[in-house]
């Protein structure tokens, strides 16, 4: 395992030397890397940069089995699942509901599409009800002022990326564990899709208060962080490096 490295004006550098571990040993690598995050203060965003192939999938399903779930939570998200590219903060968004409350994902979706939710209906239907109870009994402007009530509950789409940052930060304050872990795989193949995606997380990372720290992990192949690493500097805190040699 070679030394991490961050910008010299932001966080500090993740000391992982090779000397001290024993680089066939994957197992014993992670928990290095393990006892890292750990020493993390506060949220942060980090790449765990190696060759596609190299094992990083692995390297992370071995660090996931080594966290404390009484105090940390571990979430995944794969941007392949989403061949449409420009879906993928929406799909990132309804993934995490999804670990963390299935039962919210279907009023969630409509939400963030803009489509009446459970909740909105049986208000509509409430309203309605209500509407037509006062204008029987000689209260029509009473009930024109319900049916306006009404036309202010409709939902529109949550297209801003505020919606999008106040959703996620519930789902995220909703987990009882200090910590949240949240993998992202194959963002660094999605193009400038990918990158607009690590920007919309920087932002959130920056402007949300959160209670707990939340630390994303990136994979990132080699090849596109020599491609990239001018833009991602931008967003990334943290750059491990990960290398399983022979």
């Amino acid at each position: 395992m070679s030394k991490g490295f961050v910008k010299e004006d932001s966080l500090m550098l993740l000391d992982e030397n090779s000397r001290n571990i024993d680089l066939f040993d994957i197992e014993e690598q992670a928990k290095s890397f393990k006892a890292e995050l750990d020493a993390l203060t506060s949220s942060r965003m980090v790449a765990v940069v190696g060759a596609y192939g190299a094992g990083k999938s692995t390297y992370l399903n071995i660090l996931k089995a080594n966290i404390d779930e009484s105090k940390e939570r571990w979430l995944d998200f794969d941007a392949w699942k989403y061949p449409d590219k420009k879906d993928i903060w929406e799909g990132f968004v309804l993934d995490i509901c999804e670990q963390v409350d299935p039962t919210e994902v279907d009023d969630l979706s409509d939400k963030i599409k803009g489509v009446p939710t459970k909740k909105d209906n049986l208000l509509k239907t409430l309203l309605e009800s209500i509407n037509l109870l006062l204008t029987a009994n000689g209260i029509p402007l009473a009930g024109q002022a319900m049916s306006k009530l009404g036309l202010l509950r409709r939902s529109s789409p949550a297209n801003r990326v505020n919606d999008f940052q106040n959703i996620l930060k519930k789902q995220i304050e909703s987990v009882p564990q200090d910590t949240v872990y949240i993998v992202a795989e194959d963002v660094d193949r999605s193009g400038s899709y990918g990158t607009i995606f690590l920007e919309a997380v920087r932002a959130f990372l920056d402007s949300i208060d959160l209670s707990k720290k939340v630390v994303f992990l990136v994979p990132v192949g080699t090849n596109t962080y020599r491609e990239k690493f001018r833009e991602y500097e931008k967003f990334i805190d943290v750059f491990s490096f990960y290398e399983l040699k022979p």
